[in-house]
């Protein structure tokens, strides 16, 4: 009698280790799911920091700027107007006058 109940004991330990190997797969499957769903909208997340302020620029305020009538060397005139701009300039080596 003892060796048909070492072989029902391992039976059910063998049952119940199946039990838990399949509980243990459905929840890596769910984290596997979890992480790749996470990287993807943490990809799309940093896509539309990325991208939206040149979205922004080309398609709402550009226009305006165009219609006003600036232009890309009118800006960097005005900008160079801005007090202080030639001390920027020469602290971090833009100025390339003397090349």
């Amino acid at each position: 009698m003892p060796p048909d109940s070492d072989i029902n004991g391992l039976k059910q330990a063998v049952e119940k280790q199946n039990v838990l190997l399949e509980e243990n797969n459905q929840m890596l499957h769910k984290l596997r799911r979890y992480q790749t769903t996470t990287f993807w909208l943490t990809m799309i997340w940093y896509a539309l920091l990325v991208g939206l302020p040149f979205a922004i620029y080309y398609y709402i305020i550009g226009p305006y700027v165009q219609a006003l009538g600036f232009s890309s060397g009118e800006f960097s005139a005005g900008v160079k107007e801005i007090p202080g701009y030639r001390q920027f300039e020469y602290f971090f080596g833009l100025n390339r006058e003397g090349e």
